[in-house]
């Protein structure tokens, strides 16, 4: 499987609906959701991360502590820090220091994501994805690249 250097803001954009849509139906989303690793504060910290557009990418990889993305209207995103070692799952209270204004855009063929609050901005590149199947599953591995 290679990378797709190909992906779009539409593709993106359908990875969000079907999180949303999921967590509407069923009141929670079980594969459907944007996570990372954030060992350490990797994704604070690092230039490079890796989104898995399902639970299935963080179990396989057993990452025990992550960054869940929970999108809500208005072009907000409520960055979740979790702990999920030992089959027990414990997430911290959001404040709005978790919370951002997320933003989608193309410039040359390149696509980005912003994140932005009053304490802090994240701008990423979309660098690639390529799409996994597991068990009849499918999902996203998107690989982001922290501009400065």
């Amino acid at each position: 499987m290679s990378f797709a250097q190909n992906f779009s803001k539409k593709d993106f954009k359908k990875i969000i609906r079907e999180y949303k849509k999921e967590e509407r139906q069923y009141g929670y989303s079980y594969y459907s959701t944007i996570s990372t690793n954030n060992k350490d504060s990797i994704f604070f910290q690092s230039d490079t991360v890796t989104l898995f557009s399902s639970k299935i990418g963080i179990r396989k990889n057993e990452y025990c502590r992550t960054i869940q993305f929970d999108f809500k209207k208005w072009n907000r995103v409520n960055l979740i820090d979790c702990k999920i070692c030992n089959g027990q799952s414990i997430c911290y209270v959001t404040t709005d220091k978790n919370v951002y204004k997320y933003n989608l855009h193309e410039v040359d063929q390149d696509l980005f994501i912003s994140l932005k609050n009053k304490y802090t901005q994240m701008t990423f590149r979309i660098t690639g994805a390529k799409k996994i199947s597991d068990n009849g599953n499918e999902y996203f591995e998107i690989k982001l690249l922290k501009e400065k």
